[in-house]
């Protein structure tokens, strides 16, 4: 909707069979499509990839909107005559504190940056990241503590230093494992990460008065997320599922790799106390 107030033309396609018919009409609307903003989460991801390619000219420029690290391997393997980037939106600062257009987070890419203006005529916040990998597991390191909010009871971080002390554990493992798969991840948090985990321990009164706000779009995604409980904690088991494999493909730190399996049967006992089911290959 805030492409098409520019003046751009939208088409959305919410099934498969939308596609699948757009698909049949074939070359003859190939070249009407300029950027594909890909934000399909349901079953389904590869084929719905891989029927892009049937009415999407190849190098259009393809923004992946959906977490996970391995389903953008999955549709670069779908449909590899498009240009995939990586692209997320967020509400970086807390809207009831201080109003902020939505920021739209991109990996940069030769035919995405035309784009760039149209986006912030739109209303996004633009902020462009050089790799990504980085952005995505950038992602990861938020997806984190949106996850841990979810499942927490309503309790919020500014008021749970036991809620901050969790996530600041798993900050520490989970950038340590891949700062050392050789990937810098983007920030999306408006703090490092490096020094992130030492603000989530600060006391409460402290943390409200000097970091709260660095954090207040967590809540804010939060919020306005309506999910299982136990969907929410399998989300944030196969979040670190996902950078231990990352780890075992580097060949990285083994103690590092405990010490997050240890973190995450925690979490999984956390969970079964709140009555809430989760399932992990390495818990």
């Amino acid at each position: 909707m805030a492409l098409q107030s520019t003046g751009v033309s939208v088409f959305q396609a919410e099934t498969v069979s939308d596609l699948q018919s757009i698909a049949l009409m074939g070359g003859a609307i190939r070249s009407e499509y300029g950027l594909v903003l890909f934000g399909w989460s349901s079953s389904g991801t590869v084929e719905v990839a891989s029927l892009l390619e049937h009415f999407i000219g190849p190098q259009t420029p393809a923004v992946f909107m959906v977490g996970g690290v391995r389903r953008l391997a999955w549709v670069n393997l779908a449909a590899p005559s498009l240009e995939w980037n990586c692209g997320v939106s967020v509400n970086a600062l807390n809207p009831k504190l201080c109003p902020a257009a939505p920021r739209l987070y991109l990996s940069s890419g030769p035919k995405i940056a035309r784009w760039a203006t149209l986006f912030e005529q739109s209303k996004y916040d633009v902020q462009w990241c050089g790799n990504r990998l980085g952005l995505q597991y950038g992602r990861i390191l938020r997806d984190l503590g949106r996850g841990l909010l979810l499942i927490s009871g309503g309790k919020t971080l500014q008021e749970d230093r036991l809620l901050r002390v969790r996530y600041a554990r798993l900050l520490n493992e989970v950038h340590r494992l891949i700062s050392s798969a050789g990937i810098k991840p983007c920030n999306l948090m408006g703090v490092p990460w490096v020094i992130a985990p030492t603000l989530l321990r600060l006391n409460n009164s402290i943390f409200t008065w000097l970091a709260a706000r660095s954090f207040a779009g967590l809540a804010d995604e939060a919020d306005g997320t309506e999910m299982a409980a136990g969907r929410v904690a399998d989300l944030v088991a196969s979040t670190c599922d996902e950078v231990i494999r990352l780890a075992v493909g580097s060949a990285s730190d083994v103690s590092a790799t405990i010490d997050l399996r240890e973190q995450l049967g925690e979490l999984i006992e956390h969970g079964d106390r709140l009555g809430v089911q989760t399932t992990s290959h390495w818990g």
